[in-house]
């Protein structure tokens, strides 16, 4: 009987374990993370609590905060750093096959890359544009038109709170890859990055400009779940 019992109480472990093996994500433990929905907030450098309050909030090696939240066209993002000086930042995504460089400072800036022999080539340059940080209407047209043909909008740095970014990218696809890292005025080289075991080109200084060619590891990014 207590044979009976063992080789019973094996072939239930086994199966609970072949169970749980098919339920598990082919992904690595918690590197897909769901984004909330939300009301979209103003994208004017100002992290209002009240439109910001249903994000997901993740939090940077030095205590800084990224806020995430989306709707159905439209990812959110927002850096809040912990002093009050004024913050510029990168936001890397991988969608299509390249790698999209979302560069915020006193301007905003696209720079892409596509995958080339085991590293990474570059397509398009920053071309800055949006440098204007009042609401006149030319601004906001310009605001406008950037968002269209780019597919994202940014709050400069001088506009708004000096230590706070708030950005929108149009959602491309339901998983997308993403990294952060965002300097200080204080020091334009260093970096303060998520996920915070990155190892690749993104938490790297570029004080000459780009480089033709990087190594960026985007499996080792945070995998956003957009799904509705």
């Amino acid at each position: 009987m207590k044979s009976f019992h063992f080789r019973f109480t094996l072939a239930m472990l086994g199966i609970m374990i072949l169970l749980t093996g098919c339920a598990q994500s082919s992904l690595p433990e918690g590197q897909l993370f769901s984004v909330p929905q939300g009301t979209p907030p103003t994208i004017d450098g100002v992290i209002d609590s009240a439109e910001w309050n249903a994000a997901r909030v993740e939090t940077f090696a030095d205590g800084s905060e990224l806020l995430t939240m989306r709707d159905a066209e439209y990812l959110y993002l927002a850096i809040r750093g912990t002093t009050e000086e004024m913050i510029a930042a990168n936001v890397y995504t991988k969608e299509n096959g390249e790698i999209f460089i979302h560069h915020a400072s006193a301007a905003l800036g696209t720079a892409i890359y596509q995958p080339a022999e085991n590293s990474w080539l570059k397509t398009q340059d920053f071309h800055w544009q949006c440098r204007a940080s009042d609401n006149s209407e030319a601004s906001q047209t310009e605001r406008s038109a950037f968002l269209d043909q780019e597919g994202w909008l940014a709050a400069t740095s001088r506009r708004g709170t000096p230590n706070e970014l708030e950005y929108q990218i149009k959602i491309t696809a339901e998983n997308l890859p993403l990294a952060v890292a965002f300097m200080r005025t204080s020091d334009p080289e260093g970096r303060i990055f998520l996920p915070l075991d990155l190892a690749d080109d993104t938490i790297q200084p570029t004080p000459d400009g780009l480089p033709e060619i990087r190594l960026f590891s985007p499996e080792t990014w945070m995998l956003l779940d957009l799904t509705n």
